[in-house]
């Protein structure tokens, strides 16, 4: 791309990163984004899609491939401790996982269509809200005006500090593996501290659940599948020395490279609780949060992004294991083929949702020109 192109998509990139919206709220970020790509003269343009969803379209009106690709918009409730003139302006919410750079990018490809129009298929532009929670991916495909826009090949990035910057690093099969929350919440019976027989404390049952789960995880964190259950929360009583408590709870962050083997283990640890509640007359309410799918890369889409990567000169690493975190991308691989890999960020780069990380701009047109070659075809 041109220079002033580039210096163009840094600029918008500093603009969405001024301006954070939480997942769910993504009302003025996807304002801007049609904004910036409404002179780039697309085909059609689709906002409130699974709520602040947002699909841009350049078709061809002739044959030929369907290629999309896809990003997020939604920011992370984190207070940012930096002191560029691009800092956030929304008390608590910055962009610490690099989708403004994400967005920058994907809006990159837009504006090469406003002097390169589409010349057979259709390329269609994705912008994702709520992708932190896991649920903006569900609520998009749910939604019936996306059907007639989800593409053939669908490709999505991220940015990955701890690799060399613009570096390309791609898994076969499972890219990102599933994951799932779930909140135990007992109730029992509060009671003088003197007299806890007249009491029913749920600390016994909380910590059964609590071993039953690191028992869960000791039998299948090594297998193939890397099933892990982290737990993140307990809570029962307070600093009440007279109190019996009634009530406590304890929660979990479920993990596994396979969305069947998440399922069984989370159906064991909810059964086993079911169990113990009972036997102890204890009252449970669960909650399940934050759900999100494998993401699972096509064996064609796989080649295609190495293809891409090593016919520009890049580096290209094959990752042996998925990435350790899950994203949302995961719901679209269950509904289209989808290719999806991580562009190194520096090695010195802050960590994702680190308080002082930033999205480093070199790497906007790195990923402009991955997408480009993966989506050539349509040129």
């Amino acid at each position: 791309m041109k220079e002033q192109e580039i210096e163009l998509l840094t600029s918008f990139r500093k603009e969405l990163h001024r301006h954070p919206e939480l997942s769910g709220e993504e009302v003025e970020t996807a304002c801007r984004v049609i904004s910036f790509l409404k002179p780039t003269n697309p085909t059609a343009v689709h906002a409130g899609i699974g709520g602040n969803g947002l699909v841009v379209v350049y078709d061809s009106g002739l044959p030929g491939p369907s290629i999309g690709f896809r990003c997020e918009l939604d920011a992370l409730p984190i207070v940012e401790r930096n002191s560029f003139d691009h800092k956030s302006q929304n008390t608590g919410v910055s962009h610490k996982c690099g989708h403004d750079g994400h967005m920058a990018i994907v809006a990159g490809v837009g504006l090469h269509c406003q002097t390169n129009p589409v010349q057979r298929g259709k390329l269609t532009l994705i912008f994702q809200p709520a992708e932190e929670t896991g649920y903006g991916a569900e609520s998009m495909l749910n939604d019936p005006k996306l059907e007639n826009f989800l593409p053939q090949q669908l490709f999505a990035l991220h940015n990955v500090p701890g690799f060399e910057t613009g570096a390309i690093i791609c898994k076969k099969d499972v890219a990102c593996p599933a994951s799932e929350g779930l909140i135990f919440s007992l109730e029992g019976k509060t009671s003088h501290a003197g007299q806890p027989e007249k009491g029913n404390n749920p600390a016994p049952v909380i910590a059964a659940i609590q071993l039953k789960a690191q028992q869960l995880h000791d039998e299948h964190w090594q297998n193939q599948n890397r099933t892990k259950i982290t737990t993140v929360m307990m809570n029962l009583g307070g600093r009440a020395f007279g109190v019996n408590p009634g009530k406590g709870s304890v929660a979990f962050t479920l993990r596994s490279d396979s969305n069947e083997e998440l399922d069984t283990v989370k159906s064991k640890l909810i059964s086993f609780a079911k169990e113990k509640c009972k036997i102890a007359g204890l009252v449970l309410s669960l909650e399940e949060s934050d759900p999100f799918k494998a993401v699972v890369n096509d064996p064609d889409l796989f080649e295609a992004i190495q293809w891409a990567a090593v016919s520009q000169g890049m580096a290209f690493e094959v990752a042996e294991t998925p990435f350790p975190w899950s994203e949302d991308f995961g719901r679209f691989s269950e509904v289209t083929s989808t290719g999806f890999f991580g562009l190194g960020a520096g090695l010195a780069s802050p960590e994702l949702h680190h308080d002082t990380y930033d999205f480093p701009d070199e790497l906007i047109p790195v990923g402009i020109g991955m997408f480009l070659e993966l989506g050539k075809a349509l040129w």
